[in-house]
């Protein structure tokens, strides 16, 4: 193979940078404070105004990483992957395929509540789970469906609601 060949790259590059730096560095910038203090209710209502940034976070979790690390797993290589969202200090993180696999790994042994991404990712599912559940309760027509409407935004009744659900689900 040529080394000069457009797809000649080595995707086994060696780890540059400690998981522990992705943790402090790749929390989205809006949710970055709220993150840092363990704010719930902050997370909620930053959640609640993004929807788009709070699905990127998920699949960030879910597809890259994971895929990352099951690559690794059945001994193929992966790509590297570019942070696409508005990180604190206009900071540009490009993670190799190695970087991916480790950081993974870094959330996974932990428990959710001590890495500032684990944390994020499980505020987001707790958030888009209660969503549902009162999404569940407006569609058979349940009275206690009222109670979720405190996780919409100006959600008064159950149509509102199962619209701003929609944008999430």
């Amino acid at each position: 193979m040529d080394s000069d060949w457009v797809f000649n790259n080595d995707c086994n590059c060696p780890i540059k940078k400690t998981s522990v730096y992705f943790d402090n560095n790749i929390i989205p910038e809006v949710f970055y404070n709220a993150v840092i203090n363990r704010n719930k209710d902050q997370i909620f209502s930053i959640i609640k105004k993004n929807p788009r940034l709070s699905k990127n976070v998920i699949t960030f979790f879910q597809h890259t990483l994971a895929n990352a690390f099951n690559f690794k797993k059945n001994a193929n290589f992966g790509a590297p992957v570019k942070i696409h969202w508005k990180l604190n200090n206009n900071q540009k993180i490009i993670m190799n395929f190695n970087e991916q696999v480790e950081y993974y790994q870094y959330i996974i042994k932990r428990q959710w509540n001590i890495t500032n991404f684990g944390y994020l990712f499980n505020t987001i599912r707790t958030y888009l789970s209660k969503l549902s559940y009162g999404l569940y309760l407006v569609k058979i027509k349940n009275c206690e469906s009222k109670c979720y409407y405190k996780y919409g935004i100006n959600i008064n009744n159950d149509e509102e609601y199962r619209v701003f659900a929609m944008r999430f689900l």
